[in-house]
């Protein structure tokens, strides 16, 4: 296993890592503090942000001059079909055509990281925020990408793998996280494996969504983490390093939308990662936290425990949570 927890600042990781981030509809505040998050605390080479298109000039107008980032319009990565053909395949098989947007920012990521570009390419959601550095290689030669792995398997993931890549899952564990490093040559191998098994002239998005069983469709069914971990791990069982991350999908509950900078800080000395959910947003239990006063307490608590934090640490947390604002 290797350790996350050790309380000095990561290197620069040894080799360049470029990032894609999806951006979908609704606020962009917490993909704006994960950008920063990830500029500050990974040693990313390069942030790619692939946004709906509403979302488009907001982002450019606040990351238009920052330096290794870039904006892309969804409809510029060309994946074969675009969100109004997934969603008259999802309402012509009796699914929500709303979870189109769920599909495409998944086949945008993994055609964005089979670009020409860096060996290595990071998936990150936009709704996580890293709260403390975080290696992303070993420190073998060559390295190896650190995985942080779930529990058990999403049956649905492997039945769609199954169908796409003629084979389910032999790891112990799920690769599902909220970020995943691929290298690029894999995932090229893997979308040329399934450009293989489609018919002739048919996109490989809309293959993947062809192998889905009809029974799975109106949920959760296909993973691009499950499905490339999976397709890797088959072919170098060795490819991964495990190591232990803690991380959190309850940050929105906690924290609400626009957390302060001493929360932050705290919540970092127990999580590496936080997930806001959007879903949280009108939560009962925040609800309920919030008529409490519990926030109030917590951060007074927590500006006095800010008070022996590395500053470096503090102002990487102090502009994620500025971010939150916007």
């Amino acid at each position: 296993m290797v350790p996350d927890d050790r309380p000095a600042p990561r290197p620069v990781e040894p080799a360049p890592i470029d990032a894609v981030v999806c951006v979908g509809p609704g606020p962009v505040g917490i993909a704006l503090a994960a950008i920063e998050g990830l500029r500050g605390f990974t040693g990313v080479a390069r942030i790619e942000v692939i946004a709906v298109p509403d979302a488009v000039a907001p982002l450019r107008r606040v990351l238009g001059a920052m330096d290794r980032v870039a904006v892309r319009d969804e409809r510029e990565v060309d994946i074969g079909l675009d969100r109004t053909e997934i969603e008259r395949f999802l309402a012509s098989r009796g699914a929500d055509p709303r979870r189109a947007g769920w599909y495409l920012q998944q086949f945008l990521k993994l055609a964005a990281a089979a670009e020409p570009g860096p060996s290595w390419r990071l998936l990150w959601d936009g709704d996580t925020l890293p709260l403390r550095p975080l290696r992303l290689l070993s420190d073998e030669s060559p390295p190896r990408p650190l995985l942080a792995p779930r529990g058990g398997h999403h049956p649905p993931y492997l039945r769609t793998i199954e169908r796409l890549l003629g084979a389910g899952s032999l790891a112990p564990h799920s690769f599902v996280h909220e970020h995943l490093l691929l290298r690029h040559d894999l995932v090229v191998a893997l979308l040329d494996a399934i450009r293989a098994r489609a018919a002739s002239g048919v996109p490989w998005p809309a293959h993947v969504l062809d192998s889905i069983d009809p029974r799975d469709l109106r949920r959760s069914n296909v993973s691009e983490f499950e499905t490339y971990g999976t397709f890797v791990h088959r072919r170098d069982r060795s490819h991964f390093a495990v190591r232990p991350l803690r991380s959190t999908r309850d940050a929105m509950i906690v924290l609400g939308p626009t957390p302060a900078t001493a929360s932050l800080l705290s919540l970092s000395r127990r999580v590496a990662l936080a997930t806001f959910e959007a879903r949280h947003r009108t939560s009962r239990r925040g609800r309920w936290r919030a008529r409490l006063g519990i926030r109030g307490l917590g951060r007074l608590i927590d500006s006095i425990l800010a008070r022996s934090a590395e500053p470096s640490h503090v102002a990487v947390l102090d502009r994620m949570a500025r971010r939150m604002q916007e």
